[in-house]
């Protein structure tokens, strides 16, 4: 999860960039990682994945568990091409 919204990822992953934009507060569905060949692979639910990530540093899950995002005030990284 710290690498699909990390600065080398988001500097070139216009999907995951795109959704965390579009949200005021810059939090972004887990279900939207379901999709992700590796995630899908692992088989894991997005309660796994909220469970998982209660002690990062670097993202934070909602009140709800129901969405991430990157730590407060991180901002997204340069845009590569």
């Amino acid at each position: 999860m710290e690498y699909y919204l990390g600065d080398k990822n988001l500097a070139r992953d216009e999907f995951f960039r795109d959704k965390i934009s579009a949200s005021k507060v810059g939090f972004v569905d887990l279900s939207l990682f379901q999709n992700c060949n590796k995630i899908k692979a692992m088989g894991i639910t997005n309660k796994d994945i909220a469970d998982s990530l209660k002690e990062s540093k670097a993202l934070e899950v909602s009140k709800d568990g129901k969405m991430v995002r990157r730590a407060e005030g991180l901002e997204l990284p340069a845009k590569l091409a």
